[in-house]
């Protein structure tokens, strides 16, 4: 089966299926060639340690502590443009996290392990 399905977030009234059809096979040219059109430079946020996570044109990071403890997470989706701004979109528990997972293909699910004193 072939076909194309749209993006539900991309306005198509005003991008023609050819002017679509064209961008994708650029797209596909720049890529094979290593050919960027343009770059970015991401300022990280503070009391953040390397990036946890990069998928799906998304990252997420690990908010620490002063102990190092993490204790949330941001998020921000990688900018597709050179005029589009980063936004950081915190996610906190009110508690220590353990350890976090990603299954955002597959259900769009972000799990976060805590422990709590009983």
């Amino acid at each position: 089966m072939a076909g194309m399905v749209n993006n539900p977030e991309y306005s198509y009234d005003l991008v023609s299926v050819d002017e679509r059809l064209n961008m994708l096979r650029e797209c596909e040219r720049r890529w094979m060639n290593l050919d960027w059109v343009w770059e970015a430079t991401l300022a990280m946020p503070t009391n953040t340690s390397d990036p946890s996570y990069a998928h799906g044109g998304a990252m997420y990071l690990n908010i620490e502590d002063p102990n190092q403890n993490i204790i949330g997470l941001l998020s921000t989706r990688l900018p597709s443009k050179a005029t589009e701004d980063i936004k950081w979109t915190e996610i906190s528990l009110g508690k220590t996290i353990l350890m976090s997972m990603l299954a955002i293909e597959e259900h769009d699910l972000l799990v976060c392990l805590t422990s709590c004193a009983q």
